[in-house]
């Protein structure tokens, strides 16, 4: 939840690259109209073959007793859904998924593609995998507005590529100009310096140690001090989860979505 409260970690590293929360403000200022279309992909490839730990039962990730129900939703499927929640502002009402393991003898899952409807009329996509052969990391996110859209990758964090409706698209910079207050806050070194996994980690402690000290001494928070995930997220994740594995299971019937809000 944006609006109020205190805040909690969940480590959802990219919510503290400055690039992502361009993208958020420029949503939420209206500089991409009414959102249309999210599409959030996660295509890793250190699964791509069956690993030697999972033939001889030493890699807890693939245990459903200790990992939980699906790898692949719990490891990097809740990052992805999160990443186009965190920047739309936007929870799906239903979706529809397909979660399976597509590498040979894996029994862990490795695969989910999942369409999602919301409350605006608006469709999303989420497409997330570790068994895909040669993908290196490959978060990304791209949506659509009626005025035009916008699409970040994590392995090119700095860069925000801006495509608005008529005009030729444009590509913001970490630490360059046109950015907005909320990734001016997160821009701490000169422009050109790339931004690093653990300086994105680095700008949701300084959030949280804000938050903490301004409720020990009862002071108004930064407004952009709450731009970080809560408890809450977590929790709209797991419930993320549970509609994805029960739509799984009814052969992608389409499975409602707890309002969390």
């Amino acid at each position: 939840m944006r609006e109020s409260g205190k805040r909690y970690c969940v480590a959802y590293a990219y919510t503290g690259f400055a690039m992502v929360r361009q993208a958020r403000a420029m949503i939420e200022a209206g500089e991409l109209g009414d959102i249309q279309m999210v599409q959030s992909n996660y295509t890793q490839g250190h699964l791509a073959t069956l690993t030697e730990s999972e033939i001889n039962g030493t890699n807890w990730h693939m245990d459903e007793s200790l990992a939980g129900p699906s790898l692949i939703l719990g490891d990097i499927g809740t990052h992805s859904y999160h990443l186009a929640s965190y920047v739309t502002g936007m929870i799906p009402q239903s979706l529809s998924a397909d979660v399976t393991a597509l590498v040979e003898g894996r029994k862990a899952d490795d695969y989910c593609g999942i369409m999602m409807r919301y409350s605006n009329n608006a469709r999303g996509m989420l497409w997330v995998t570790q068994a895909a052969a040669g993908g290196v990391h490959g978060l990304s996110l791209t949506v659509y507005g009626t005025k035009g859209g916008l699409e970040w990758h994590q392995e090119q964090p700095n860069e925000l590529i801006v495509r608005p409706l008529g005009k030729p698209a444009y590509t913001l910079t970490k630490g360059g100009v046109g950015l907005s207050e909320p990734a001016k806050r997160l821009s701490h070194i000169a422009i050109g310096h790339p931004e690093g996994y653990r300086e994105a980690f680095a700008n949701l402690y300084l959030d949280f140690a804000s938050n903490i000290i301004d409720d020990m001494t009862s002071e108004t928070p930064n407004p952009l001090s709450l731009w970080n995930p809560s408890v809450e997220d977590g929790a709209k994740g797991m419930a993320f989860i549970f509609a994805a594995l029960s739509s799984r299971d009814q052969d992608g019937k389409w499975s409602q979505l707890p309002d969390l809000t």
